[in-house]
């Protein structure tokens, strides 16, 4: 994970999302074989539409993965596993 916090890293991974989600949509209305001015608007408003919607959406993947992570890279209790220092 790039930041320490995990709302940053929530914040940041879905932004990121969002920017590749435009990314495709523009791709897919340039190079699609219709390139009629309606449907490129209609490209254009499907895309403000749902690009605020898919950010929240793609809130969700990270923050699973950054908790997990968390949860699961480390052990709980450390001094458990440790060795006694006298004998």
């Amino acid at each position: 994970m790039p930041f320490y916090r995990k709302t940053v890293n929530v914040i940041w991974c879905s932004m990121w999302f969002g920017i590749l989600y435009t990314a495709i949509l523009g791709c897919v209305s340039v190079f699609a074989k219709d390139q009629s001015v309606g449907d490129r608007q209609n490209w254009t408003m499907v895309g403000a539409a749902a690009v605020l919607t898919l950010l929240r959406a793609f809130c969700i993947v990270p923050a699973i993965r950054c908790t997990n992570r968390a949860r699961f890279s480390a052990p709980r209790h450390p001094f458990l596993l440790s060795q006694p220092a006298i004998h």
